[in-house]
């Protein structure tokens, strides 16, 4: 309610923030029985150079809650979910949000980032529940119920000085892809990948049985240094054998502190010492990149500047300098039929214009057609987005809200701007469709729109879709119908505020200029022909019906149905089409906001 007040203000209007109290004053009963309100705030021009110190004070006063709550608080979602640099890019919207001003953004970013690498360290520990400074300061576990107490602890070490360290960013190291540090302890193994990962200026992990693909392709993506995970050798070899298969270039296993002798001495002769030889050696032939045994713990510090010597060397020869611009992640929240492949078709840098001058290379331009990907579409579009986070990424596929949180958090973990294509406000307008209950349901795209998107279908010559969405698909027009239908219960408006919210709460940047392309001409029609409107409303109620499971013989009625689509549209379906925009007029205008 916030965001759509501020957006929605105009000229004179008083500025709200949550936390804020208005005291109305009243002043006795109207002829009408109402009670006349006086303001005891009152709105002044903003022109006048002390009403705008007044505003900058009033604003502050707040700022401390706000940073507390949203940066704070709900920020922990982002660290424990993102990292912390997700983080950085989460805290910096948040401040543009809230217009302070330049010299206090600087002051806040700081503030924030010393935070998300002191409270993403605290989080990392209670993954595993490592003993740390937390039992020593009587400090509970790191939560959204308890996080006030460790603020506390933590406001009196950054305005201390005790964080200074902390303020400046860390230089990425040359760290890309994953280091295993294996010991007969948990405590060793914290102990060495400690120094390791400071060494190597990587993040750090400490549960080898809890990384995933994702955080794989993190630690190999340009400029973050990679990560470094700690094990015993009790926690076995099946997730580096699992992410062996197509990462085996970029791990290292380091087994620290494990010769035989120390082997013999960790516990007593029996089963349980077999056992721990027996995986011991499974660490030891492990596929990887290469494996390094430091059985000395005493000289943890010089193995570390070593390795890391190893790995420059090792960059150097087979490296340039990583490219460490920002990109783009391109999507389209629409239905088969809304034009997105025409718009992206044979785009590239020079189209694009995004050819530098300088010297610079150009950004990447990567097209992902979804109907021609085998298997998952948006794990592949990670790990492209991933390899090369520079580039300039389509992902030509509908992107209906089920998966905004997914490119959000893509977008927030490759280092990308999130890109939302929407048609223009003649096809992004509020519809409702009344159902036999009587109750009515909202969609963000207008009737005539679901009516094009259709013809468009239908227009494909048999055969001749990659996808098999054409006119030989015996139900195409109910499968856009289904799509259409993932974005009920969305007014228009709603739906460009829930977009740009699961973008905010995974720490991704959202453009705010949104991309919109024109998708009719200037010639609307005042309203669809009565028959057209009825069957696609009937067409709407039966799917809700069918994913409702309220429905019996479905198989029937969804034939009958794309039999009465089909004959509405044979008649009126050249006259819907001659309103759309040309080809050449979206194209065009989709390039330029791009």
């Amino acid at each position: 309610a916030f965001q759509k007040f501020a957006r929605q203000m105009k000229s004179g209007d008083m500025p709200l923030y949550r936390g804020f109290v208005v005291r109305l004053v009243l002043e006795g009963e109207g002829e009408d029985g109402t009670c006349n309100v006086r303001s005891t705030v009152k709105s002044t021009s903003t022109t006048n150079g002390k009403v705008e110190k007044e505003a900058l004070m009033l604003k502050m006063k707040f700022v401390k809650y706000m940073v507390r709550t949203f940066g704070i608080r709900n920020g922990l979602s982002v660290l424990e979910k993102s990292g912390s640099e997700a983080y950085d890019r989460y805290t910096t919207n948040l401040l543009k949000k809230w217009g302070v001003s330049q010299e206090a953004t600087a002051t806040w970013q700081r503030f924030f980032h010393c935070w998300g690498l002191h409270a993403g360290k605290m989080l990392s520990m209670q993954e595993t529940n490592v003993s740390d400074a937390n039992q020593t300061l009587a400090l509970p576990r790191l939560g959204t119920e308890t996080y006030l107490q460790h603020l506390s602890h933590f406001s009196n070490l950054y305005y201390s000085g005790m964080l200074e360290g902390a303020n400046e960013t860390t230089k990425a190291g040359v760290l890309r892809g994953l280091v295993v540090v294996v010991s007969l302890t948990r405590h060793d193994s914290l102990y060495a990948s400690d120094k390791v990962s400071t060494c190597l200026s990587s993040r750090r992990a400490d549960d080898i049985n809890s990384i995933a693909e994702n955080d794989m392709l993190s630690s190999m993506m340009q400029g973050t240094g990679g990560l470094v995970c700690s094990a015993v050798v009790e926690d076995g070899t099946k997730v580096v054998r699992g992410l062996n298969k197509k990462y085996g270039k970029n791990i290292y296993v380091i087994i620290v502190g494990c010769s035989d002798d120390a082997v013999e001495k960790s516990l007593k002769p029996g089963n349980e010492l077999k056992k721990r030889i027996g995986m011991l050696k499974g660490w030891r032939k492990v596929q990887c990149n290469s494996i390094f045994e430091w059985s000395d713990l005493s000289k943890l510090d010089e193995n570390a500047k070593s390795f890391a010597d190893i790995l420059k060397d090792s960059s150097l020869s087979s490296a340039s300098d990583p490219d460490m611009r920002p990109g783009l992640l391109v999507f389209f929240p629409g239905i088969p039929g809304c034009g997105k492949s025409s718009l992206c078709h044979d785009v590239d840098a020079n189209i694009l214009g995004s050819s530098p001058s300088g010297g610079l290379t150009p950004r990447p331009v990567h097209i992902c057609v979804g109907d021609k990907v085998e298997g998952k579409y948006w794990p592949l579009v990670r790990r492209e987005r991933m390899s090369v986070p520079s580039s300039i990424f389509f992902a030509d596929k509908n992107a209906p809200p089920t998966v905004w949180s997914t490119i959000a958090d893509i977008a927030a973990a490759s280092r990308a701007a999130a890109l939302p294509v929407f048609p223009d406000a003649s096809a992004l307008a509020t519809t409702s469709v009344g159902l036999e209950s009587g109750r009515q349901i909202d969609f963000p795209f207008s009737l005539l729109y679901l009516a094009v998107c259709m013809q468009r279908v239908l227009s494909r010559p048999d055969s001749s879709h990659v996808g098999k969405l054409d006119a030989s698909c015996k139900d195409a027009c109910m499968v856009v119908v289904k799509f259409y239908c993932l974005y009920r219960n969305l007014s228009a408006e709603q739906f460009i505020d829930r977009c740009r919210r699961e973008m905010d709460t995974t720490g991704a940047y959202l453009s705010p200029n949104l991309v919109q392309v024109p998708f009719f001409g200037t010639k609307t029609p005042l309203a669809l022909p009565q028959d057209l409107k009825e069957a696609l409303e009937a067409a709407v109620r039966l799917q809700i019906d069918i994913e409702s499971s309220i429905l019996d013989g479905a198989d029937k009625q969804v034939e009958a149905m794309e039999s009465r689509l089909r004959g509405a549209l044979s008649e009126h379906g050249r006259n819907v089409i001659k309103y759309t925009a040309t080809e050449e007029e979206s194209r065009s205008s989709f390039l330029s906001q791009v």
